[in-house]
C-alpha cells in the first residue's frame, strides 16, 4: 500500500525533526561512546546513539526500544519526548549521581566492559537520578542566577565610585581652605583675650 502525500509529508516532517535534534550541540555524539554522528535514536531514553551501541542496548534487560533515523519513522508523540529529552537529560538522569572521583571511565573498545557499564547503567541503575529531583533542583535555582547576577551590579557600583571619588577630589580643597581660615583669627582672639585675663590680676598685684 503506497503512502499517501499527506502520510509522506508528515514522514518527512518527523525526519526533519530528528535530523534538527541531531545537529544540537549536545546530540551531535553518541550518549554511550561518545562517537560522533548518531544514527539511532534510543526512544527509551530519549536519547541519541550509534550503530554499535543500539546493538549493545538491545541485549540490556529489559531491551531498550532503538529506532534508525534514517529506515523509519517518528510520530508527533516519539518528537514531543525527544524534544523533551536529548541526551544531556538522558546523562542528567543516567548518570546523575556518577563521580568521577569514584567511578573509572570506561573504554568504549572494549566490548565486553560496555556491556557490564550498560547494565549497571539502566539495569542496576546504578547512577539514576530520579527525573523528578533534577527538576525540582533547576526551579530552585532558576530565580537565584536571575536575582543575584551579578553583571549589571558592578558597572553601576563602579560608576557610583568613580562619580563620588571624583567630586570628593574636587571638593576637599574647595571648602578645606575657607573652613581652616576662618576659625584661626576667632581662636588667635580668645587665646589672647585669655592671655590677658590671665594676666591683668598679675599686673594689679
Amino acid at each position: 500500500v503506497m503512502a499517501s502525500p499527506s502520510q509522506k509529508k508528515k514522514e518527512e516532517n518527523s525526519l526533519k525533526a530528528v535530523r534538527e535534534l541531531i545537529s544540537l550541540p549536545h546530540n551531535k555524539q553518541c550518549i554511550e561512546c561518545g562517537q560522533k554522528g548518531p544514527t539511532y535514536v534510543n526512544m527509551t531514553t530519549c536519547s541519541f546513539i550509534c550503530t554499535r551501541c543500539s546493538g549493545l542496548l538491545r541485549g540490556v534487560n529489559p531491551p531498550h526500544r532503538v529506532k534508525s533515523v534514517s529506515m523509519t519513522t517518528f510520530n508527533e508523540a516519539e518528537i514531543d519526548k525527544l524534544k523533551k529529552g536529548g541526551n544531556e537529560m538522558a546523562k542528567m538522569v543516567w548518570m546523575g549521581t556518577w563521580d568521577p572521583r569514584k567511578d573509572r571511565e570506561v573504554d568504549s573498545k572494549d566490548e565486553q566492559r560496555m556491556k557490564d557499564f550498560l547494565r549497571d547503567k539502566y539495569e542496576r541503575k546504578k547512577w539514576y537520578r530520579d527525573p523528578g529531583d533534577i527538576k525540582k533542583d533547576s526551579s530552585s535555582k532558576s530565580p537565584e542566577t536571575v536575582s543575584t547576577s551579578p553583571l549589571p551590579l558592578p558597572p553601576s557600583k563602579n560608576n557610583n565610585l568613580t562619580s563620588s571619588s571624583t567630586s570628593l577630589n574636587k571638593n576637599p580643597p574647595q571648602p578645606v581652605i575657607p573652613v581652616l581660615s576662618k576659625p584661626n583669627p576667632s581662636t588667635q582672639q580668645k587665646e589672647q583675650k585669655s592671655l590677658l585675663d590671665v594676666d591683668d590680676p598679675f599686673v594689679s598685684k
